[in-house]
């Protein structure tokens, strides 16, 4: 099964959600905040899980915490996404087809 990516659609939604996170900033900018992204999370479990401990104050070591991530889906998205070289050739989502 392959599924067809709307770059415009892509490229609205990501405004979107761009324009969101910005309020959310707004919202929270008196406050602490940790920032966290799936890509930390995935890279290094551990890690910003003790990050996140620390930031809220928590003594937990490092070795008790077990990562619980595993990717799943294609890992060559041209197997995936039907229009994968105009992914690639767009400027605005060729980071997105390259991502692993």
């Amino acid at each position: 099964m392959q599924v067809h990516v709307d770059i415009d659609l892509f490229q609205r939604r990501r405004a979107e959600l761009e324009t969101q996170a910005s309020q959310i900033d707004a919202l929270l900018s008196s406050k602490a905040v940790l920032p966290i992204t799936y890509e930390a999370l995935s890279a290094d479990t551990a890690a910003t899980v003790a990050q996140v401990c620390q930031f809220l104050g928590l003594d937990i070591a490092t070795p008790a915490i077990t990562p619980a991530l595993q990717k799943v889906g294609a890992t060559d998205l041209r197997h995936s996404v039907s229009n994968y070289q105009e992914l690639l050739d767009h400027p605005a989502t060729r980071a997105l087809a390259l991502a692993d």
